[in-house]
């Protein structure tokens, strides 16, 4: 919980002092201030600092006003009951737009203080809805994707038909996510008006099998048809949809499948399709559609990316994968898909097995990791990120020389190093 945070100047008399609170009206003792700077005097290599108090955390995040080291102007907030994922998204989002906030005159100051603090205290769960055709793939994917079932298990298990519709509220990387898995035998509920589950959603993911394909194309051309419909002529918020055509592992069982004429369809229509499946710890295209959920929502993969693309401007290399702390792959900018299907779960497992093994033998993260595959001599870095956000562990990354993995790491230091949080016991 975010409990207070704090818009701290620098006033010659009288020193450090409080110029704007969220909640309005709120205090912090002057010892606490002072205490606080020193910290900030002593440890300030970084923007940001994090203090564990007790029970509560404390990120501050700081700029020096003039060249005497003695005046900085700060941020500082303070959570309680040790929330990490809360810490980790406000780090995130002061690296954003902490340097703004600060480096304005006072007014603008206050008013961008206020404008961050209001954003931020009243972000709220992003709404999913899984819908589609009863047996396409729906609680299966949630149960994959965000509850990190193993897909053996998955396929061993016949899992119950969703009644109406189940709700589960899950945390992605910095993302809170209401997943809304409705019922496929209810589908033409949801369209009616008094219906309220597809108001407001954020994004909603449309599920059929290919064998719906081959046995309904007209009536799910129709239904696809009717839910873009239902957005056009009700107005409401939430325009975004993706197409998932599931159960692709089956594909050699069916060449009556027209896959030409859904993609032909499809794209008339301007939606996303991806041709998904579970099996073999699931195909790209079940990975690369559901993590459009973090690629238009989060504020960490934007952050994150902006410094990516400006180490790209020194130094050749192809960003492929997020390594969450579960060792779950949880993004993959490779949208070409430069690895193989057929080599890429074998990747991902030897990338797996030489991070754990490295981490069973010194009880801490790798810096860094080189990986030679023997095909067109691809070298893969696995970088640790976890500076960045401490619920990410892992970048991997493919350059094409060794030279560049030197230049990479030169360039990604320099953003490191400054993004770093001081973690310190008061």
């Amino acid at each position: 919980m975010l409990k207070k945070i704090f818009l701290i100047g620098w006033d010659n008399i009288r020193g450090s002092i409080i110029e704007a609170s969220y909640p309005e009206g709120e205090i912090i003792e002057s010892q606490e201030i002072t205490k606080y700077l020193a910290t900030i005097q002593l440890l300030m290599k970084s923007p940001i600092i994090e203090i564990k108090d007790e029970n509560r955390i404390i990120v501050i995040y700081g700029i020096q006003r003039t060249s005497k080291k003695v005046n900085y102007n700060f941020i500082l907030a303070i959570i309680e009951d040790n929330d990490n994922i809360l810490k980790n998204n406000l780090k995130v989002e002061l690296n954003i737009k902490g340097k703004e906030i600060l480096e304005s005159s006072l007014d603008k100051r206050k008013k961008k203080f206020f404008d961050f603090t209001h954003s931020f205290s009243e972000s709220k769960s992003r709404k999913i809805v899984f819908m589609g055709y009863p047996n396409s793939g729906k609680t299966t994917t949630k149960k994959f994707i965000f509850e990190k079932i193993k897909d053996e298990k998955l396929l061993m298990t016949s899992l119950s038909p969703t009644v109406a519709y189940e709700t589960s509220f899950l945390d992605l990387i910095d993302l809170k996510l209401a997943i809304f898995d409705t019922s496929g035998q209810e589908l033409d509920r949801w369209f009616e008006s008094d219906e309220k589950i597809l108001d407001f959603s954020d994004l909603i993911f449309y599920f059929f099998s290919i064998e719906d394909w081959i046995s309904s194309p007209e009536k799910l051309k129709g239904d696809i048809t009717r839910l873009i419909n239902y957005f056009t002529k009700t107005k409401k918020k939430s325009q975004n949809i993706v197409i998932f055509c599931h159960k692709y592992d089956l594909i050699s069982k069916f060449p009556e499948f027209d896959e030409k004429s859904l993609r032909q369809f499809v794209n008339s229509k301007e939606i996303p399709l991806f041709f998904t499946s579970v099996v073999n710890q699931g195909n790209q295209d079940i990975m690369l559609g559901t993590q459009l959920i973090v690629h238009k929502f989060s504020p960490f993969l934007q952050f994150f990316s902006n410094i990516l693309d400006k180490i790209m401007q020194n130094v050749s290399f192809n960003p492929l994968y997020l390594i969450d702390n579960n060792y779950q792959f949880v993004f993959s900018f490779d949208y070409v898909k430069s690895i193989r299907i057929q080599e890429l779960n074998l990747v991902k497992s030897y990338i797996l097995n030489i991070v754990q093994d490295y981490e069973a033998k010194f009880h801490e993260r790798g810096e860094l990791f080189v990986i030679t595959l023997q095909d067109k001599l691809k070298v893969l870095i696995i970088l640790k990120i976890s500076n960045f956000h401490g619920e990410m562990s892992y970048l991997v990354l493919k350059v094409n020389t060794y030279e560049d993995i030197k230049k990479f790491y030169e360039n990604y230091s320099i953003y490191r190093n400054k993004f770093k949080g001081n973690y310190v016991e008061v």
